[in-house]
């Protein structure tokens, strides 16, 4: 019977324990606010293509920035709402034995609003670095001033002639902006370093993808030679639908944190 009460007793301290570790671990993660700078990085996804083999879609890094909330739900969920600007810079790109040539396919920022839910804490290495992983969804806003049709030469090759030379294709350039806004749907990882007081250290990655093209490329004119030194036509598509991918650092504050034990 002693025994019988013993265990009980370290069952109820186990019980006890872990619904105090439950709280403590939610009043931890309180309302949080944080901003944060870094890069951007988006490609063209090259469509239909009838051109010879060295055309491929490219891009560039771009300048980033975000400001991030997030409100707990429950000790391991949380909801987020961000503001994120960044820099495209979506590329048409020819590699020949000239080397390689691109060129900017419609250079725009993009600025995007989302709301998400964010999994909080899902490891964590002693108790000042943790990592969370969130899903957003979210519009985003071209913020590109003229949305006007052009037509361009691309130099495929260093070619500045009006016709082919070899390995040097001549290639004529439509750029169309469909729409200015689209909807996007992405993830991010969070990996927070957290002060003994209020602040924190966040280093953020984030991918989104577009959903409704923002720039449409296409060619008015294509032609290179052959094998044989013959002239052939050929077409190129190439779509961006405004998806980036982000890396950048930045710093937070808690609306609360209890008195930790580091």
């Amino acid at each position: 019977m002693t025994n019988l009460l013993r265990v009980l007793q370290f069952s109820g301290l186990l019980v006890l324990g872990s619904s105090v570790a439950g709280s403590t671990a939610y009043a931890q993660r309180t309302p949080e606010i944080s901003g944060s700078i870094g890069v951007s990085l988006s490609a063209a996804s090259l469509g239909h293509s009838t051109a010879p083999a060295g055309f491929s879609g490219g891009a560039s890094f771009q300048l980033a920035a975000q400001l991030r909330t997030m409100f707990p739900l429950t000790p391991h969920l949380g909801l987020t709402a961000g503001q994120h600007i960044t820099g495209l810079s979506p590329m048409l790109q020819y590699r020949s034995q000239y080397g390689r040539q691109g060129t900017g396919v419609g250079a725009m920022g993009l600025l995007h609003t989302s709301l998400g839910l964010q999994y909080l804490d899902i490891f964590s290495i002693g108790p000042r670095w943790n990592i969370d992983a969130g899903l957003t969804v979210g519009y985003a806003y071209q913020l590109r001033r003229s949305l006007a049709t052009y037509n361009w030469f691309f130099t495929a090759g260093g070619n500045t002639n009006t016709w082919p030379e070899p390995d040097q294709p001549l290639v004529l350039l439509n750029t169309h902006f469909p729409r200015r806004m689209t909807p996007l749907a992405g993830a991010s990882l969070q990996v927070h370093y957290t002060f003994p007081g209020r602040q924190f250290l966040l280093f953020s990655l984030d991918y989104q993808r577009g959903l409704l093209p923002l720039v449409e490329v296409s060619t008015q004119r294509l032609e290179y030679l052959d094998n044989m030194g013959t002239i052939q036509q050929g077409n190129i598509t190439l779509r961006h639908r405004g998806s980036y991918v982000t890396a950048q650092l930045g710093y937070g504050w808690s609306a609360f944190r209890p008195p930790c034990h580091w």
